[in-house]
């Protein structure tokens, strides 16, 4: 799958530029932007439990240490279905943000 991608980046990418053909040029940069798209899904997922900790820790400044620990608890409870959301959400504004680019680029 690696090398896959490496020709298609090293070997294609060049050669459609020189070629002018247009049609492979935006078929990799749409598998590239996918591709980015599905990793930085995976980051967000696994950034999950940091950021839930960052945003207990900062917006609960003055709360009790008790109603911080339930939080984490709560949090650490629905973690399956905060994942599903995670990935959700991640893929559907990556995928909004990526029309809104295309539009842009068509426009």
């Amino acid at each position: 799958m690696n090398t896959l991608i490496g020709i298609t980046i090293y070997y294609l990418l060049p050669l459609s530029v020189l070629t002018f053909n247009l049609g492979l040029l935006f078929g990799i940069f749409f598998l590239i932007l996918i591709g980015m798209i599905f990793g930085l899904a995976l980051i967000s997922l696994n950034l999950q439990r940091i950021f839930e900790l960052i945003v207990v820790y900062t917006i609960l400044i003055y709360e009790k240490s008790s109603m911080k620990l339930l939080i984490l608890k709560n949090l650490s409870a629905h973690r399956e279905n905060n994942k599903l959301t995670t990935l959700i959400y991640s893929l559907t504004l990556g995928s909004i943000i990526f029309i809104v680019v295309s539009a842009n680029l068509i426009l």
